[in-house]
């Protein structure tokens, strides 16, 4: 049996060997700290009330872009928009001409889709790659509403 040391006296015990790092006790990884793009855990004033005094920021990716101030890349943003809008197109048309046999249960289930896709692509329609998906998306919930209405 090993003794323990105090908690206060810097020196590691049995349970945390030398080398080792320290883990936040929430089981988070330290490094994962600033991956919420709605509320710095830094800036709090550590009164305990995240009020009007939290910062909005991005991610560090997205902030570094930004101050590059990098144009964006048009040949493979349209590809991708082209390729995620055929995706969702063919799933909307599918699942409306499956679903024909009963309109408002497709009508119903279209209405979800979008309620369910729309929050998800207005908050990426700003980030550098996930504004491509979500423009390909939009365009191809349309593209496969016109396609059902059609058919």
């Amino acid at each position: 049996m090993h003794p323990t040391q105090p908690a206060d006296s810097g020196v590691p015990g049995p349970e945390a060997p030398q080398g080792s790092v320290a883990v936040d006790p929430g089981g988070a990884d330290p490094a994962d700290r600033n991956l919420d793009p709605i509320r710095d855990d830094t800036a709090d004033s550590g009164d305990g009330d995240s009020g009007d005094d939290a910062v909005a920021r991005d991610w560090a990716w997205v902030e570094q872009w930004r101050e590059s101030d990098e144009p964006p890349a048009w040949a493979p943003g349209v590809t991708l928009a082209v390729f995620t809008g055929l995706i969702v197109g063919l799933a909307v048309l599918v699942l409306s001409t499956g679903l024909s046999s009963m309109p408002w249960l497709a009508v119903s289930a279209n209405v979800l889709v979008a309620a369910g896709l729309a929050p998800a692509l207005w908050l990426s329609r700003h980030l550098p790659v996930l504004r491509w998906i979500s423009a390909g998306a939009a365009a191809g919930v349309l593209i496969g509403w016109i396609g059902a209405l059609i058919s």
